[in-house]
């Protein structure tokens, strides 16, 4: 708005005294397409109350009253009965002239500005004597001049202002009824600056206490976020940033208040919103709040809008909304944005209105963009099956010069009852259409969820983050992670075997919604939907979900379905750090030609994964933490990279393939190899995890526990056995654990006393008591098997922590004895060449 010199006019005595305005009344019949909209409605009309363009207004919910602010005459209004049609009455309280002269000191001989009163705001708490609603602050951009002359003066520029809601003496200069609280002069002397740049003419927020207001300013003196006190005390500037042109709202917290603006500044989140805490004495680092990036995802949108902003912000309990502004053209699909917008305490975005939505409701204007001045008030709504309150957000549609007001119902309460049920879900399902897809028909509108006009998968996304959705109890113990969509696709609260014949039905066709099996919003039905499925199944929404039975799994229809795909190559990327397969999107791989993990870091297999492809682990580390995540699947690992067992898991493997160089640590784990390993080949694997005895080989097959125990002193080592089935099994163990069951008990002794290996000169194995690799069975081994001192001591996994210095226990008398009977047998066996036996466990 541009802001010119005016003279000091005469009194409007025709404004004087108690209105009842037509304009007024008629404000509240709907517009020609308002009846289509539910939840959008004109609450008060200022045209005929109003000289000239409305600036601002503040709402009593305990007496139903508003006052309204002008940007000319009369400069403030009063209208009580306001929710009751036909019935409201204005009365000015303050005319133009009395107020330019309170902006003159009453100095005729000045000029000022247009009266900018962009903000007014009554007191929600008691201030002092002052009871709840009987005292108002005033933001003003406008300036006072020197006496005949054009030059500013700060001193005089009142900036903000206290109003007693009182009418106004004529003649008179507003003394009477407005206190200055706050100078041009004053802000200069906080900012260090004679500059007289300032936009102070917004909204502003009350304190968590009621006893200050926060306001704003974006211009590069002025810039920041601003507190003074409601009656008392000069303003304090508590956060230096210009980039803050939100009209601010405030959520108080055990740390103080948090204080939500336009996003942008030392964060860089231009377009989204920002938040500082301040705990009445000290400002917090500026915050993202929400992010411009969750802003985009949201409304689908590739990068920010042209001059994407969020412009007033307003909250009800932890509740956040906001009004959200872009200047795209009436031509271009970002036009129907603008609009009012909620976020929850759980951080969950939804519509309230759109543009397309305020259009039907205030038809025939140029520019439905502009709206600010963000208010809320409880009122009671009267549905088809009962009452009950609500919120309602009352805003400024500008150039309808109307005070709104935007019902903000539950989400997902399409049927207006204040519940989610499944007839909520019921109306939505026949409408969500293929993605992108704008809607004709205004009344539709009610299931757009991100005010794109729109009804698609986009919105069963956002619908189902507020059905809460609890994962299969089959995922207990792993990582879930947040789902991009759950595959219900009649929204019935449960994922099952339905929704995937839903899928099916539609397997390889185009030219279909969400409710079809298109689950991850390409408009068609192809092998990337069954992912999604697999994800999410089992599923259930605690809010609509309880009690819904589960289509039962057919297996032998699921194994027909499997066996017409083609399978796909994956590639699973960690660059750095640690994931979960179902972190990267695979709650299970039940198809694939190969499955390649790449990056340094580390992926953790946690699930039963059923693919038959090669799993090549080209870099970094793929842990294994499930029994049968690579069990259909040969393992090749690449030099450089690691194919780690995680702690006290029996893996199992369908193929090894070590020949690249690659590691594998067993740590306190196992692996079986199902196939197509030879002993010779895994001793010749094992040999170069050991190394010289240490296990800290970087190749082959190793464990890195046992590599730490040893340094320690303490006896352990990688064993392994034949499992006589064509199968290999290899383990982290301790020499005399003959077949690596993690104890070391008669069993073990058996193995090694009649195996006849010892002293035998011929080629043993683990098994048979060669604990140290070097091919034969003799006193070194027996003395690796007493030396542990864990025969008939139980099971040695877990393992307890270690200290720094080992204690090597002294070995059982009874197996120091069986062992000495032991070699003086083997020697006499030795003579007599007896033949060799082997006992297996």
């Amino acid at each position: 708005m541009l802001i010119a010199d005016r003279p000091t006019p005469r009194p409007h005595r025709g404004f004087r005294g108690p209105l009842v305005a037509a304009a007024l009344i008629a404000g509240f019949a709907p517009a020609m397409c308002s009846g289509q909209i539910d939840n959008l409605k004109p609450v008060l009309t200022t045209g005929g109350l109003l000289g000239s363009t409305l600036a601002a207004y503040t709402y009593d919910p305990t007496t139903d009253t508003m006052f309204l602010t002008a940007y000319g005459n009369p400069a403030v209004v009063k209208v009580t009965d306001v929710s009751v049609p036909g019935s409201q009455v204005a009365t000015p309280t303050v005319y133009e002239s009395t107020l330019q002269l309170y902006y003159r000191n009453g100095d005729p001989n000045r000029s000022v500005t247009t009266p900018a009163q962009g903000g007014i705001l009554l007191n929600p708490r008691p201030i002092g004597s002052n009871p709840a609603y009987s005292l108002a602050l005033i933001t003003d951009g406008g300036n006072t001049k020197f006496p005949a002359s054009s030059t500013v003066d700060p001193a005089a520029t009142k900036k903000l202002y206290t109003y007693n809601l009182g009418t106004a003496a004529i003649p008179g200069s507003g003394t009477d009824v407005f206190t200055t609280r706050a100078t041009l002069a004053n802000l200069q002397a906080v900012t260090g600056t004679d500059s007289n740049s300032n936009n102070l003419a917004r909204q502003f927020a009350w304190s968590g206490d009621g006893q200050s207001i926060y306001f704003t300013d974006s211009s590069a003196a002025m810039g920041g976020l601003w507190k003074l006190g409601a009656v008392s005390g000069s303003p304090q500037r508590i956060l230096n940033e210009d980039d803050t042109s939100a009209e601010p709202t405030v959520i108080p917290s055990a740390s103080g208040d948090r204080i939500f603006f336009s996003g942008g500044g030392s964060t860089g989140n231009g377009g989204g919103i920002d938040f500082v805490t301040h705990d009445g004495s000290t400002t917090s680092a500026r915050e993202v709040a929400v992010s411009a990036a969750t802003l985009s995802e949201f409304f689908e949108v590739a990068g920010t809008m042209p001059s994407q902003r969020v412009q007033s912000l307003t909250t009800v309990g932890d509740d956040l909304y906001f009004i959200f502004y872009n200047n795209s053209s009436g031509t271009n699909p970002l036009y129907r944005f603008p609009g009012v917008y909620r976020q929850d305490a759980a951080g969950r975005l939804s519509k309230v209105v759109n543009k397309t939505e305020r259009e039907s409701v205030f038809p025939g204007l140029l520019n439905y963009r502009v709206l600010d001045r963000l208010q809320s008030r409880q009122i009671t709504y009267t549905g088809t099956a009962n009452s009950f309150p609500v919120t309602e957000l009352l805003y400024r549609e500008s150039l309808a010069q109307t005070v709104a007001g935007a019902t903000a119902f539950k989400p997902v309460d399409f049927n207006r009852d204040n519940a989610v049920t499944a007839a909520d879900l019921a109306l939505l399902v026949p409408q969500v259409t293929v993605r992108g897809q704008v809607q004709t028909d205004v009344t539709n509108l009610v299931f757009d969820m991100n005010g794109n006009d729109t009804i698609d998968w986009k919105d069963v996304q956002i619908v189902e983050g507020f059905l809460d959705y609890v994962p299969d109890p089959d995922l207990a113990g792993r990582i879930v992670p947040a789902l991009p969509i759950q595959a219900d696709t009649d929204l019935n609260g449960v994922v099952d075997f339905a929704d995937f014949q839903v899928m099916q039905a539609n397997f390889e066709t185009t030219s279909r919604a969400f409710t079809q099996g298109d689950f991850n919003g390409d408009n068609q039905v192809s092998f990337p939907d069954l992912q999604p499925w697999i994800n999410s199944y089992g599923f259930r929404s605690a809010v609509v979900g309880g009690g819904v039975p589960m289509a039962p799994f057919d297996q032998v229809a699921w194994d027909q379905f499997l066996a017409t795909l083609t399978p796909p190559t994956v590639t699973l990327d960690v660059a750095t750090g640690r994931q979960t397969q179902f972190q990267l999107g695979y709650r299970t791989i039940v198809i694939a030609a190969a499955v390649t993990k790449t990056g340094t870091g580390t992926l953790v297999y946690d699930a039963a994964n059923t693919y038959a492809g090669t799993t090549s682990v080209a870099a970094g580390t793929l842990e294994i933490a499930a029994p049968d995540a690579v069990a259909t699947s040969t393992l090749r690992v690449s030099a450089g990279a690691t194919a780690r067992v995680a702690a006290g898991t029996a893996a199992t493997v369908a193929g090894l393939d070590l020949s690249a160089g690659g590691l594998v640590d067993l740590t306190t784990g196992a692996m079986t190899v199902t196939s197509g390993l030879s002993a010779t080949d895994l001793v010749a694997e094992i040999l170069e995890g050991r190394g010289t005895g240490s296990w800290t080989g970087t190749s082959g097959i190793m464990s890195s526990v046992a590599a730490a125990d040893v340094a320690l002193g303490i006896p352990r080592a990688v064993g392994w056995k034949e499992n006589g089935n064509g199968s290999l099994t290899f383990a982290f163990a301790a020499p005399g654990d003959t077949n690596i069951d993690g104890v070391v008990d008669i069993l073990d002794a058996a193995n090694f006393l009649a195996g006849g290996a010892f002293n035998a000169g011929t080629p043993a194995s683990w098994y048979e008591g060669d604990f140290n690799y070097d091919g034969l069975v003799n006193v070194l081994d027996a003395a690796d098997f007493v030396s542990t001192g864990l025969y008939d001591t139980g099971s040695y996994l877990p393992r307890a922590s270690v200290s720094a210095v080992a204690v090597v226990p002294e070995p059982a008398t009874a197996l120091m004895a069986a062992i000495a009977l032991a070699l003086l047998a083997c020697r006499r066996a030795a003579r007599t060449r007896h033949p060799r036996s082997q006992i297996r466990s």
